[in-house]
C-alpha cells in the first residue's frame, strides 16, 4: 500500500515536515505516482519509523476508479492487514532464526573458551604425579 505524504505522516505519528525533512536527508525512500505526487510504501515506513498504525489511515484510505472516489471496502483494508501481519510474521521468523544463529556462535565461543582456560590452567598448575618415597611404596602408602 502507497501512502501521501500527508497519510504517511499521520500513520507514523510524526508531522508532515518531519517527513519532508527525513526525505530530504535520504531516511526515507519515495516514489512518484502517474501524477508526478509524492507516494511512500508502508513497508518503507516501517523500515524507517518501526510502527505504522495503518487504523489511523485506513478510515480515510481513497482509491480513484473512472474518475469517482470510492471508500476502500472493508474487505480491501482486511485483506491489507492480513498481508502486513504475514510480512510481520515472515520478518518476526527471519529475526528469530538470526537470533537463535547468534545464540549458537556465542555458544561454542563460550566453550571454546571454556576448553582454553581449562587447558591453561592444566599448564598452570603442577599435574605431575608426586613421587613417593622409600617407606610410603614398601609400607604401601
Amino acid at each position: 500500500m502507497k501512502l501521501n505524504k500527508s497519510r504517511a505522516a499521520k500513520a507514523v505519528g510524526i508531522t508532515r515536515a518531519t517527513l519532508d525533512r527525513h526525505i530530504k536527508e535520504n531516511k526515507l525512500s519515495i516514489e512518484k505516482n502517474g501524477r508526478g505526487h509524492v507516494v511512500i510504501d508502508v513497508s518503507e515506513l516501517e523500515r524507517v519509523y518501526d510502527k505504522v498504525d495503518i487504523d489511523t489511515v485506513s478510515n480515510n484510505v481513497q482509491i480513484k476508479q473512472n474518475n469517482t472516489k470510492d471508500t476502500v471496502s472493508y474487505d480491501a483494508v482486511v485483506k491489507v492487514k492480513d498481508e502486513l501481519i504475514e510480512h510481520l510474521t515472515k520478518e518476526i521468523e527471519r529475526e528469530r532464526k538470526r537470533t537463535e544463529s547468534v545464540q549458537e556462535r556465542l555458544d561454542d565461543e563460550q566453550k571454546e573458551r571454556r576448553r582454553a582456560t581449562e587447558q591453561l590452567t592444566a599448564l598452570l598448575t603442577d599435574q605431575r604425579e608426586k613421587k613417593r618415597g622409600f617407606w610410603s611404596r614398601l609400607l604401601g602408602r
